[in-house]
């Protein structure tokens, strides 16, 4: 191996449930729910159709999956009421899960088995962590790193736009967000990501070209496979800042914590003709985590009840699921005495980018009522625990 490639074996543990969601999704026909022991068994079809096929059913087993509608029965039940038992049906079973919640619940009073969105799996069907979720993480954490040290002059390219915003009358301002709410802001992040990152001139006359970006220098490798015991049911908890919640219909697929997640990192130290080479060691790296891990914990998650201490020395991540305040950089632009700045910039964003969803999902009150944006946090409970999405502490070996 060259010189210029130091590599590193990375140990992530999962410190609160982790989605990274595959688009696709588990419905009532295809896995069974007990709520004996609140477990999710999701279906091998494959086996169950042969099986279906060797008893003569073939024919009853396609037509529940082609004619699958609302008013169909969930799988569990629809083979109770054939007698099928699970000693039969448990050979053809994938995989086992716990869930945190039942995944039963009541809409206009009538009950419903929730669809359960899976977590990615490799080609043999395993759950893994792709690298390239990896190296988001680690770009938005060098992102805020970067912005640390020349965040004056980069906030500037954010607040003209807004400034610009607020000096329209009503009606420039209702006909802006009309054209502008799924762009705004955008040539400015990519002039923002130009001066963080592409420092590589390869190509002169182009800056934010792809090739001059040093983070193409840093390689990061997908897990390797875990085990589907790794694997939970989660719920999705939007809480306020008392604590209270609101209790979503939605389930996922996670990684429970505890979980061990192993992968390679490797960065390309080499110089090219020009004499540039990456700027980012792991120590770097270390830091940025935990630039991350002190703003979220600072500028976000201490609005809210329970308060819990963090350590300013772990190098802390967050992947799937975590939602807004830690998966993206505004808050990197300001000092601590600066907060409310920072909350204004947030509020201003949610306003022109949602239109109306801006009401709908109350971000109007964050910051006059709860005075952080946004005013709710992504959680969920896991073995009768409540927990943060997606986060994740990174041991780098």
């Amino acid at each position: 191996m060259s010189n210029n490639l130091k590599h590193y074996n990375c140990t992530m543990t999962v410190l609160g449930p982790v989605h990274i969601g595959s688009g696709e999704n588990y419905r009532r026909n295809e896995y069974i729910y007990s709520n004996r022991d609140n477990s999710i068994s999701v279906l091998d079809i494959g086996k169950a159709y042969q099986w279906f096929i060797e008893q003569g059913k073939a024919t009853e087993f396609e037509s529940y999956f082609a004619d699958f509608s609302p008013r169909s029965l969930p799988l569990g039940e629809w083979l109770s009421a054939r007698r099928i038992t699970e000693t039969e049906y448990s050979q053809w079973i994938k995989y086992r899960m716990t869930a945190g919640d039942s995944v039963v619940v009541f809409e206009r009073g009538k009950q419903k088995y929730s669809d359960i969105l899976a977590f990615v799996k490799d080609p043999y069907s395993l759950p893994y962590v792709p690298g390239s979720s990896i190296k988001g993480m680690l770009r938005t954490a060098l992102a805020m790193y970067e912005i640390s040290k020349k965040k004056n002059n980069l906030l500037k390219l954010v607040s003209a736009q807004v400034n610009d915003f607020d000096q329209m009358t009503d009606k420039e301002q209702e006909d802006f967000i009309r054209k502008n709410k799924r762009k705004f802001l955008t040539k400015e992040a990519v002039k923002i990501e130009t001066e963080l990152f592409n420092t590589l001139d390869f190509n002169d006359k182009r800056k934010e070209d792809g090739v001059n970006c040093n983070l193409s220098r840093l390689i990061v490798g997908d897990s390797k496979p875990l085990s589907y015991d790794a694997l939970t049911v989660c719920k999705k908890y939007d809480v306020r800042t008392d604590g209270s919640k609101n209790e979503l219909p939605i389930f996922k697929e996670c990684l429970k914590p505890g979980t061990k997640i192993e992968f390679d990192l490797t960065i390309d130290e080499s110089v090219n003709s020009k004499g540039k080479s990456i700027p980012y060691s792991i120590e770097d790296i270390k830091e940025a985590l935990r630039l991350m891990n002190s703003l979220v914990a600072k500028r976000f998650i201490r609005h809210f009840e329970p308060r819990y201490s963090f350590d300013p020395n772990e190098t802390v991540g967050w992947l799937g699921s975590c939602g807004f305040a830690s998966k993206t950089i505004i808050q990197s632009f300001f000092e601590d005495s600066k907060e409310d700045s920072a909350l204004d910039l947030t509020d201003a964003v949610f306003y022109i980018t949602l239109d109306k969803l801006y009401t709908t999902h109350k971000h109007d009150l964050d910051a006059g009522k709860y005075n952080v944006a946004p005013h709710m946090r992504k959680q969920t409970v896991s073995d009768n625990t409540r927990y943060d999405f997606g986060k994740v502490k990174i041991d780098f070996a």
